[in-house]
């Protein structure tokens, strides 16, 4: 399956088992392209997994395969699956719901691939890796939750985000 993108970019993957739509800042020329987004939908509908990181999620919300399915996004950009109705945003880390397995945030994607890891394989298999990488955070500086970050910094970075991706927040059905 060949489809040639607005952007030029032409997709052809085979057959996978799990599709995995990753993140970027401002996702908004992936959630624009038809291509991509058609592209998104069929191979969706075939794969064992559909997956994403970060802002994925709003892409996968696009092409309705998050419809009737909670999902995980980064927290600065929750407000955004709100155009999406049919998809219900969970504020953590890592979501599981049946086949649609998504990570909230940049560093949650550790937390995200070590879930399907586990899913995939084994529990075991899972914490074996999460030792070999020596996956023990402790950030230095205790702000990485927006639920326990100083209320004046949480402003200030989704002030930063809405800079980065105005048109994210707008409504797009209304034209």
């Amino acid at each position: 399956m060949v489809f040639r993108t607005v952007l030029g970019l032409i997709l052809d993957c085979p057959r996978v088992d799990i599709l995995l739509v990753p993140s970027s800042g401002n996702p908004i020329e992936q959630i624009n392209d038809t291509q991509v987004i058609q592209y998104l939908k069929v191979v969706g509908k075939r794969e064992k997994y559909i997956t994403s990181v970060c802002t994925g999620s709003l892409i996968l919300a696009e092409t309705g395969l998050l419809d009737g399915y909670k999902t995980a996004t980064h927290w600065a950009y929750q407000e955004v699956l709100s155009f999406y109705p049919q998809v219900t945003y969970v504020d953590k880390r890592v979501v599981v719901d049946r086949n649609r397995i998504s990570g909230g945030g940049v560093t949650a994607g550790i937390d995200f691939a070590l879930t399907l890891v586990a899913e995939l394989s084994n529990r075991e298999r899972a914490q074996h890796i999460e030792l070999l990488f020596e996956y023990d955070p402790k950030p230095p500086f205790q702000t990485g939750n927006p639920h326990t970050d100083p209320r004046q910094l949480k402003k200030n970075v989704q002030a930063n985000v809405r800079k980065l991706a105005p048109e994210l927040f707008r409504d797009r059905s209304k034209g």
